[in-house]
């Protein structure tokens, strides 16, 4: 086994072909396998037209250095059969690296792309995220189901070493994968297995992550009792100085500021005291932009105001402390609660119960005296 992965590790290396450590070990201990097999001349026949023109793919060429040295190290004679198997491994694992350079392009293809789109479609359906213009998340999603597409048809299952932990940690993003990954089970007629929806939450994950530093731009009433001169320069310093988080900035005096239309804004900077009262945070600046008042100024910009939970919640529809040990008996009863209450059919329970076994809606934890949902 140490000397097949020594092997395969250095043919990769040299082709600067890249896949995960857990599909590293798959082939590894694909290849011992075949060896043992074709030592004892058992042989895996491939069906005739399983893969198109083989030796004009990249990881075929590959999967031949590979095993010819290991025909020299074994003194073994690898048919082709057994040859396109190896690159039907590598195809279904490699990883697509921005600073790839090797000789074949990514193609991704239309289906892909379409089935990315229905994907993240979705998900924003469901859970109100919108990604469907998020490009890098499109296109690691995209450069993630070349490989799988192979997977796919050659009926093989990558392993994540993660899955409990991301099931754990990683709680919301494994949810949307979950529901986003329902679109290739209709297309495909597959069930993906959790491991192979795991990797889809890595992404969901990292454009969760990406949402929560995008900096929404605010619009600024800045206050100044100095003549109109030295207030245009002011807010010229401002708006060039926060270009970043500053869309819009408008200077005036405090006897201008009933004139505002109060809502279009975020802020008020002001040099001088306001006593006039007012509908927006207020933050007084000096009129020379030192480095503290930079730090200052950079803080509040970058708050961003969020909506309170209870906004869309209905107090009445929360239902805590509910006495049952299972979670069928938690959804049979919230279900029958809301059909009294919002007078809906008696055949909602039966829908809910439907969609659960299509991709799970919940967050499940036993604990305490009673489970949550």
């Amino acid at each position: 086994m140490d000397e097949i992965a020594a092997i395969v590790s250095t043919v990769l290396k040299e082709n600067d072909f890249m896949i995960t450590g857990a599909a590293y070990q798959n082939l590894v201990v694909h290849l011992y396998i075949a060896i043992s097999r074709i030592m004892e001349c058992h042989y895996v026949p491939m069906p005739e037209g399983l893969l198109e023109n083989p030796r004009e793919r990249y990881e075929y060429q590959i999967a031949q250095v590979i095993a010819r040295q290991l025909e020299e190290r074994f003194h073994i004679s690898f048919p082709e059969n057994e040859v396109a198997y190896i690159a039907i491994h590598l195809a279904g694992k490699k990883m697509f690296l921005e600073e790839e350079n090797v000789e074949e392009n990514v193609i991704i293809t239309q289906e892909i792309s379409d089935l990315v789109t229905a994907m993240l479609e979705r998900v924003y359906d469901l859970f109100k995220f919108d990604f469907r213009s998020d490009l890098e998340l499109r296109m690691i999603l995209s450069q993630h189901l070349v490989p799988l597409s192979v997977r796919i048809r050659f009926d093989m299952d990558m392993k994540n070493p993660m899955l409990r932990d991301v099931k754990e940690k990683f709680c919301l993003s494994y949810t949307m994968a979950c529901n986003a990954v329902t679109v290739l089970n209709e297309h495909f007629k597959v069930s993906l297995s959790e491991d192979e929806v795991a990797y889809f939450a890595f992404a969901f994950a990292l454009a969760l992550e990406r949402k929560k530093t995008e900096i929404k731009k605010k619009n600024i009433i800045l206050v100044c009792s100095s003549g109109r001169g030295s207030a245009q320069l002011l807010q010229y310093k401002y708006k060039n100085s926060f270009k970043d988080y500053i869309d819009e900035i408008i200077a005036c005096d405090v006897g201008s500021l009933y004139k505002m239309d109060f809502s279009r804004y975020d802020y008020i900077f002001t040099t001088v005291p306001i006593s006039v009262s007012v509908p927006l945070p207020i933050l007084e600046v000096e009129y020379f932009l030192g480095d503290e008042d930079i730090v200052n100024v950079k803080k509040v910009l970058c708050d961003q105001k969020t909506s309170s939970v209870l906004n869309y919640y209905e107090r009445d529809l929360f239902l805590p402390h509910l006495k049952f040990k299972t979670k069928t008996e938690v959804l049979r009863f919230m279900c029958q609660f809301v059909i009294e209450k919002k007078n809906l059919p008696q055949e909602f329970y039966e829908s809910v119960l439907q969609r659960e076994r299509m991709a799970k809606n919940s967050l499940w934890q036993s604990g305490g005296d009673a489970p949550c949902l």
